[in-house]
């Protein structure tokens, strides 16, 4: 009779069990921060709790005095229990906030709506089905919601979208009058690259960017910080990285690439990009 009455709980158990093992072998396919992930561990939680209540009733049954400790278990699961609740909500409704924005963005912004490749996906790790595609057919629709998105959001978005960067290996000379700026002084190297040179100091370089004309940036000398601006919408800019080693950047729309240079006597070398 005592077995046949925990029956439940050990179905429970069983489940709880089951549930963990099917939840993390499906969420592997998302990769390996979303298979660890704490996502349906409350179904878990409650699954458990009939065991735990039958450990509890066993403690007190044999030595009444804990149940003074049992109580105070409770008390205490109750109270963190009604504190972690909010955060949690908090938390997750800052992740579908994120999520919303990242593809509000991209179905919204003309830029990206326009010149984005099919496949592209704003929201990669929550919403990868979530593609170019189907926005554009929902937008074709008139089915998107009319929302403000930060700008940060956009700029980011659009940095994803429409602008790759990555090592470079080789490269080509680069097209005459692509190179430009203020305080700064150009020369042609012997593999057809511009050199730009600051002069003093808030030298700036700014180079043409057509579309699927990428270049290949290497600071010689010095620091620099780089940005995107796209010619179409100068606001806001893409921060992209560019150091000592050779950086190749395309964009997928007209656009210009400002590089600070700093301090004075700082070099910047610009080539084309082979392939």
């Amino acid at each position: 009779f005592k077995e046949a009455r925990l029956a439940p709980m050990y179905g429970l158990l069983g489940s709880a069990t089951v549930l963990s093992l099917t939840t993390a072998l499906g969420r592997a396919s998302l990769g390996i921060d979303q298979a660890r992930s704490s996502r349906y561990v409350y179904l878990f939680a409650v699954f458990l709790l009939p065991l735990l209540a039958v450990m509890l009733d066993s403690m007190v049954r044999r030595e009444r005095r804990t149940w003074l400790a049992a109580a105070a278990f409770v008390v205490i699961a109750i109270v963190g229990s009604t504190m972690a609740i909010p955060r949690y909500a908090f938390e997750q409704g800052a992740i579908v906030s994120a999520q919303r924005d990242a593809i509000l963005a991209a179905a919204t912004d003309p830029a990206i709506l326009a010149s984005a490749a099919d496949g592209f996906t704003p929201s990669p790790t929550l919403s990868f089905e979530v593609t170019m595609a189907a926005l554009r057919a929902r937008v074709a629709a008139g089915d998107v919601p009319q929302a403000a998105v930060p700008q940060d959001v956009v700029a980011a978005v659009r940095l994803a979208a429409l602008v790759s960067t990555g090592a470079a290996s080789t490269t080509a000379p680069l097209s005459a009058g692509r190179v430009q700026g203020t305080g700064i002084t150009t020369t042609t190297n012997a593999e057809g690259c511009t050199v730009a040179a600051a002069t003093g100091a808030g030298a700036r370089v700014v180079v043409d960017m057509p579309a699927g004309d990428p270049v290949v940036v290497r600071v010689g000398r010095g620091s620099a910080t780089a940005s995107i601006v796209l010619v179409s919408q100068p606001t806001p800019t893409l921060p992209v990285a560019v150091s000592a080693a050779p950086t190749r950047i395309a964009v997928a729309v007209p656009a210009r690439l400002r590089i600070g240079l700093s301090p004075a006597a700082a070099s910047l070398v610009v080539c084309g990009a082979a392939g």
